[in-house]
């Protein structure tokens, strides 16, 4: 009798003792593992923190993405006119297009520019007939090329409706060669070219290949 119930407390002892030591112990192990995984991640956060280089992003979303501005206007001034015409048509225009630019060459830089006239100005000792729309379409296809899908360049005589223009462009596909204008007929026999006095509409990619023949002739 006394054995049997030696044997019960035995094992009475021995179901209450040993799942609260493999608890203990299984706590303990955990707490190690923990610990090591915190070392090693501090570590190569470290390291990573050390070899990293910070990542050169574009300044706008849309650069980032190869977004485009619409259409970029052109038009080409005097300096007689600066305070007139140029002021008029920039006055008319700017609330609708992407952006609007002047180009002018003078003899010298002494003369007045109107207030809020996106102006440049090529300073050149002889003027040439055409060499401002020359000057600029080489201009603008360096510094705006990769911006704008369209590029329209005139004269500030001209009278432009930029709604009619933008609606038009909303119906054209800007991918290839486009030159849209007023056809005449050119110095070469049975070619035909645009009336710069009536206004340009070029694509990016005509601007890029008129500017190449340009350049190489």
């Amino acid at each position: 009798m006394q054995l049997i119930m030696g044997l019960c407390i035995g094992l009475a002892f021995t179901l209450i003792i040993v799942p609260f030591v493999d608890e203990l112990q299984c706590t303990y192990e955990q707490t190690n593992i923990v610990a090591n995984l915190n070392d090693d991640s501090s570590t190569k956060s470290t390291q990573i923190k050390e070899n990293a280089r910070p990542r050169s992003r574009p300044r706008f979303v849309s650069t980032e993405l190869g977004i485009r501005e619409k259409v970029l206007f052109v038009f080409t001034t005097n300096v007689d006119s600066l305070g007139s015409r140029a002021v008029a048509v920039n006055k008319t225009l700017s609330p609708h297009p992407s952006k609007v630019l002047f180009f002018v060459t003078a003899v010298s830089q002494s003369f007045t520019i109107p207030a809020q006239l996106p102006l440049v100005t090529f300073i050149n000792e002889k003027i040439v007939a055409n060499q401002t729309l020359l000057r600029s379409l080489d201009y603008v296809a360096e510094q705006y090329g990769a911006v704008y899908n369209w590029f329209f360049f005139a004269p500030d005589n001209v009278y432009v409706n930029s709604e009619k223009i933008m609606h038009f462009l909303d119906h054209i596909s800007v991918a290839g060669y486009n030159l849209i204008g007023k056809p005449v007929k050119s110095e070469y026999p049975d070619v035909l070219t645009c009336d710069s006095s009536a206004g340009i509409l070029m694509s990016s990619v005509s601007i890029h290949t008129e500017c190449s023949i340009a350049n190489a002739a």
